[in-house]
């Protein structure tokens, strides 16, 4: 089984990438500049190249500070991009 994540920094995007190398199944982690959640042609491109049985969204904008500074983008990744 091949898994795409998005977010690749992420906590859970780690876990899974470390969860993977004890078992068979294939986790590619993916962030930006290589996949723009908030693109959906982005995400479309990315999964025709790398070809996942499945896609999980692990990115998130969680910088708090900064999330109340930047609604839009805060929103385009928490809300739109999921």
């Amino acid at each position: 089984m091949r898994i795409l994540v998005a977010g690749r920094e992420g906590q859970l995007a780690r876990a899974l990438l470390e969860a993977s190398s004890r078992s068979d199944i294939d986790v590619i982690a993916i962030g930006r500049p290589d996949l723009d959640i908030t693109d959906g042609a982005s995400v479309a491109a990315a999964i025709a190249r790398e070809r996942p049985d499945i896609f999980a969204n692990a990115a998130a904008y969680t910088a708090v500070d900064r999330a109340e500074s930047e609604p839009a983008a805060t929103h385009a990744v928490n809300a739109l991009g999921a």
